[in-house]
Order: structure tokens, then sequence, then C-alpha cells
């Protein structure tokens, strides 16, 4: 949608499975097509603002325990990981860490998603998988961000 000059493109990237399956081949060639999309969309939307589930964590402040989501864990891979950065690279940038850059005095620990297994959300087991990314045109326009 557009409005206000402003283009909003809701995205969902499936989840892959398990690291090496076809779903898994699939999220990575799928991310690699949107990549190609989102170059069209910002040539003709240069203010263009890219949200939704990702289904990835950008890095590991993104992540409750690195050590256990690691590269052989869906939703962490680098694979996955560096598929996203090809996307910020087009001139996007994730209006989260626009705020909240993780400066070792900054031990805020928000997350966007919760496994419903052993009670990960009331421990606050997250992931931060559901992302704003903002244009150039809009990174300075950018005032807040958050998880509500």
């Amino acid at each position: 949608a557009t409005f206000g000059g402003i283009r909003i493109v809701n995205l969902y990237v499936v989840n892959g499975q398990d690291v090496g399956t076809d779903k898994y081949a699939y999220k990575l060639r799928w991310l690699e097509a949107v990549q190609g999309w989102l170059i069209k969309e910002l040539l003709a939307h240069p203010h263009l603002v890219v949200l939704g589930d990702f289904n990835i964590a950008p890095d590991e402040r993104d992540v409750h325990d690195p050590v256990t989501w690691n590269d052989h864990h869906i939703l962490t891979s680098t694979a996955e990981r560096e598929a996203l950065q090809r996307l910020c690279a087009l001139g996007l940038h994730d209006a989260y860490r626009l705020h909240r850059d993780g400066r070792p005095d900054d031990d805020t620990r928000e997350f966007s998603w919760w496994d419903y297994r052993q009670a990960a959300f009331r421990r606050n087991l997250g992931l931060r998988i559901d992302l704003t990314l903002v244009s150039d045109a809009l990174r300075a326009r950018c005032l807040a961000a958050g998880i509500d």
C-alpha cells in the first residue's frame, strides 16, 4: 500500500522448517527473489517501509541464548542472516536498531517471538524475528521504534 507518499510492504518470510531441508532451501531462494522485487520497489518508491515476520533473528543480540541459537538452527543460521543483510544492503535499515544499537550499557532484551513450550514467554526466552526496515530516504524520519 502507498499512503502519504510512503510505500508499505507487509512481508511474511516462510519459516524454513530446519537447516538443510528442502523448505530451508526454498526460504533462501524466496529471499533472493524478494530481493530482486524490492530493488524495483525502491526504484519506484524511495520512501519504503518493509515490515513483518521475517523469521530471521538479525544477530546474536536478538536471541535470548546465542550459544543455543547458533548456525545450526533455523531463524539464526548464517545463510539466513546473510540473506537479510543483502536486503538491508539495498538501502534498508532495521528501525529497531536505529534506536537500540545494543551498546554495552543497553541491556534491553526485547523479543517478538517466544516458543509456546516451556513457558518461554514468561521466562523471556525469545527471539526478535519480526522486523521493520526503512529505506535510506526514511531513515532520518524514523523517530522511534519498539516492540509492543
